[in-house]
């Protein structure tokens, strides 16, 4: 009985932990979102991981995000979006590849 009041406990705790904001993204990040089907294989701190899509910032900066991403920007092209970023991991690796990657707090796309 215990295992089961804790499990419906946790089931909405992690939902909304998973919930990406669509609108109001004031972050100040502006640029081009790509999203990846298949997820893109990257290596991280001289690993591999799967990252879901990409973007690329005005100022040309590019954040590789992993973690959920809204159903309406999983297409196959190019989008103008606003976005809000949460870094995953920062690691101080001495080794080759990315060495941060981020998940989506916020994005809403730009006209």
């Amino acid at each position: 009985m215990k295992k089961l009041f804790l499990i419906l406990l946790l089931i909405p705790v992690l939902g909304l932990t998973s919930c990406v904001k669509q609108k109001d993204c004031e972050c100040g990040l502006s640029g081009k979102f790509v999203y990846y089907d298949p997820p893109e294989e990257i290596i991280y701190c001289g690993n591999f991981k799967n990252v879901n899509a990409l973007f690329i910032s005005e100022n040309k900066g590019m954040y590789y995000i992993t973690g959920t991403i809204p159903n309406k920007y999983q297409v196959n092209d190019t989008i103008n979006v606003s976005l809000c970023l949460k870094e995953v991991k920062k690691s101080g690796c001495r080794f080759y590849g990315v060495s941060v990657i981020y998940n989506l707090t916020c994005i809403e796309k730009e006209e």
